[in-house]
């Protein structure tokens, strides 16, 4: 969770990953729930259908060890406006330690972060342009002569 204060306004976000989802389903079965649901997919780590999978509560005995690879989803990113692009980066896999501790609550520790493709576009304007460009063809020292 993240907390920040802008104004006088308070704000609260939540950033709910596999290792998140995993302690509110193990906190919230113990309550006697039959079940958890999940919005927003496509955009959810990779990780929450290692949680999902069974279609049971996780074991107490639950091996976090399955949730370190965070893969990189193949998606493409798209910053920016205009026709000219440019590739910030490309995809790579992620990693993160995840532990319990005494009292049985996981926690992580991000080690790297995974990516997608991430391209940046400029040259976006506002206003109406054309851009004309000529190709005077190849050059003279290319053509070919005939001997007679």
């Amino acid at each position: 969770m993240l907390r920040y204060q802008r104004g006088s306004d308070q704000h609260e976000v939540w950033f709910l990953d596999a290792v998140t989802a995993l302690n509110h389903v193990q906190d919230i079965s113990d309550d006697g729930f039959r079940g958890v649901a999940l919005w927003r997919l496509g955009g959810e780590d990779p990780g929450l259908w290692t949680i999902f999978k069974s279609h049971t509560w996780p074991a107490d005995d639950f091996n976090p060890v399955q949730l370190f690879p965070l893969s990189a989803q193949k998606s493409v990113q798209q910053y920016g406006s205009g026709e000219v692009l440019r590739i910030t980066d490309y995809p790579h896999d992620g990693s993160r330690n995840v532990w319990k501790d005494k009292e049985g609550d996981f926690f992580e520790q991000y080690q790297k972060f995974p990516s997608y493709y991430v391209v940046e576009s400029s040259g976006g304007t506002e206003k109406k342009l054309v851009s004309l460009t000529f190709d005077d063809g190849p050059s003279p020292d290319t053509r070919r002569s005939s001997t007679s």
